[in-house]
């Protein structure tokens, strides 16, 4: 690759992942059910719950939607359950 290409400013970068957290399918379906039969050892369940559902089940303006939170305990909590972790 050209050397200005690589040695460029970086800029952020917002994945497109909001279509695959909307609604009752894909991932969306999936950290639904996550939220709502599990707990977590290392996530408070009774703060972060309600706030993922609302942003799930809401109509975003995705140029200023970031899907972190989504991420974020979609990873944390098929890792513990996984692992057995959870209870």
């Amino acid at each position: 690759m050209p050397e200005d290409f690589v040695h460029r400013k970086k800029i952020g970068f917002q994945s497109p992942s909001r279509p695959y957290f909307m609604g009752k399918v894909g991932l969306g379906r999936e950290l639904s059910r996550l939220l709502s039969t599990r707990n977590s050892a290392l996530l408070n369940m009774k703060l972060i719950a309600p706030a993922i559902q609302t942003r799930l089940n809401t109509e975003l303006d995705l140029h200023r939607r970031y899907d972190f939170l989504e991420w974020t305990a979609y990873n944390i909590l098929c890792l513990e359950e996984s692992r057995g972790a959870r209870g």
